[in-house]
């Protein structure tokens, strides 16, 4: 009984340390790809580069039309 229960324990501290990584490495893609469009943004002089990333985010469907018009609910 105590193998089976050092087992399971050690497997839930498996996964938990896997997911944590995981948040990790996204979290450090996610910087990278932001550093890169600063970047870009700064070398330019204009905010273009961010115009442009957002125009692919959007056309892959993350992102749904907004209308700037339209107050905001509340």
């Amino acid at each position: 009984m105590v193998d089976l229960l050092g087992e399971l324990v050690i497997c839930i501290v498996t996964l938990c340390f896997g997911l944590l990584i995981s948040f990790q490495m996204a979290h450090i893609y996610h910087v990278r790809k932001i550093t890169r469009i600063a970047r870009r943004c700064i070398d330019s002089g204009t905010i273009a580069p961010v115009l442009v990333e957002l125009e692919k985010v959007h056309q892959m469907g993350y992102v749904k039309d907004v209308d700037i018009d339209e107050p905001m609910k509340e």
